[in-house]
């Protein structure tokens, strides 16, 4: 790649400094590493049919509404895209030398100041779907960055104060289904009143504090915690069999097809389609009142979902001893019925052992799993009832997050971007922490080369 054209040559590195890389006055990025449609540093470049080089998040969105070059205008032969690994090694090793072959001269427009610009790291959470096959996110991954998303089946009609959205067309998504926030240096996720639900997964050996109404999902059913007694008390927004009556309203329930058939489009909204989202409902188990964990009289635990399961509305107590969940008869909670003196499972997405509640300390923990072993599909814990919100809940690094029936795995990144500088009254320029960014390449490393 030939040297950057410029009158005034770049005599030394730019300095690295002030909470980034400082861009030397007069200078600016070159357009090679800009990309055509959002004009900022490129931090995973691809190449379109093309032939033109583009950041991956960019170039995604363009391509789900149209099927023309952003560049050229003209029509895309295919839609698919090629990793530029030799532009994200040349841009790594740029940066990380602090290079000036990255900058050309900033002509500026007609009598504007120059603006001092920086480079700076920026957090961002990459969402990779791990499933179900049959959704069109299925391999597919879509990025969160400070200003956060909105995700669900229907564009909001009001604005979105510089957020993305995420289309779905899933079924068991809601037309506004969930956000995602960053603040103070983390990523929190909410539910804005879904029909179908957002789950976070509980990690393995980790022990979850079980606290009055928290909801958890094993396979395809869910189930809720209470003080015995207290069961109709807490509301779950689902039309539940009658209590413990046993009766088969479908026993041949498919529980996606019936999910997706209670989680359509028959949700309660405003005049403007916005899902109604006030409640007092906290999923966020480190924000609640002590007295929700407290269950001096033993816990009782509840299945509410799928509609038609032989075991919706049914209870069942939990003793100081303990349970366990799974599809085998041997569970104190068992996912599983007598037909024609077989024994048959309820859920083929149970685990023979798959979760267990212990007693200790004057309070009840779930954990996924039983003597070590992890389910297969894991034990989920869901942010809120249907139709009604849910406060915060962090998504930390390596999580697990559902999205109705949509599996995402989450983990954190790095992108380099541009940022202004702000000077203070004396005009010296702000004095950010040091932000180094000969140690960023986590975001323009070579983690991604092999995307499709």
């Amino acid at each position: 790649m030939s040297s950057p054209s410029s009158s005034k040559p770049v005599k030394s590195a730019p300095a690295k400094k002030n909470g980034g890389l400082l861009i030397p006055l007069g200078m600016k990025l070159r357009d090679e590493f800009l990309c055509p449609i959002t004009r900022l540093l490129i931090t995973d470049p691809v190449i379109a049919s093309d032939g033109h080089t583009y950041d991956r998040p960019a170039i995604e969105r363009w391509l789900k509404t149209h099927s023309t070059s952003p560049k050229t205008g003209s029509q895309l032969p295919t839609k698919s895209l090629v990793p530029n690994i030799t532009l994200k090694r040349l841009l790594s090793d740029l940066l990380s030398s602090s290079s000036p072959a990255l900058f050309c001269e900033d002509t500026g427009s007609g009598d504007l100041p120059l603006q001092r610009v920086k480079l700076v790291k920026e957090n961002v959470l990459v969402c990779k779907c791990l499933g179900p096959v049959e959704s069109q996110w299925n391999g597919k991954s879509f990025r969160a960055n400070v200003q956060g998303v909105i995700g669900g089946r229907r564009r909001p009609k009001e604005e979105t104060e510089g957020r993305d959205f995420i289309q779905f067309s899933d079924a068991t998504v809601s037309r506004r289904h969930f956000e995602i926030k960053f603040r103070s240096g983390s990523f929190y996720v909410m539910d804005l009143g879904s029909a179908g639900g957002t789950f976070v997964r509980v990690v393995k050996d980790n022990e979850v504090r079980v606290k009055r109404g928290m909801m958890v999902m094993v396979g395809k059913h869910q189930l809720v915690f209470s003080r015995p007694g207290e069961e109709s008390e807490i509301k779950t927004g689902v039309k539940e069999a009658s209590e413990g009556d046993g009766t088969v309203h479908n026993p041949d329930f498919e529980g996606e097809e019936s999910k997706a058939k209670s989680h359509s489009d028959d949700e309660e909204e405003d005049e403007e389609g916005n899902t109604q989202v006030p409640n007092d409902y906290n999923a966020n188990l480190s924000l609640d009142d002590e007295d929700n964990y407290h269950f001096p009289s033993g816990l009782s635990c509840k299945c509410f979902a799928p509609e038609g399961t032989p075991i919706q509305g049914k209870i069942y107590p939990v003793t100081p001893s303990g349970a366990t969940l799974g599809r085998k008869t041997c569970n104190s909670i068992s996912f599983s019925q007598t037909v024609d003196s077989n024994v048959v499972g309820l859920d083929s997405s149970i685990s023979g052992e798959h979760a267990h509640v212990s007693y200790k300390g004057g309070s009840y923990y779930i954990q996924d799993g039983k003597n070590g072993r992890s389910s297969t599909n894991g034990t989920w814990l869901r942010l809120s009832p249907m139709h009604k919100a849910s406060k915060e809940f962090e998504i930390t690094n390596g999580a697990e997050i559902l999205i109705g029936t949509v599996r995402f795995h989450c983990f954190m990144e790095e992108q380099v971007v541009e940022k202004d500088v702000e000077t203070d009254e004396e005009g010296g320029e702000d004095n950010e922490e040091e932000n180094d960014l000969s140690a960023t390449v986590g975001s323009l490393d070579l983690q991604s080369e092999g995307k499709e």
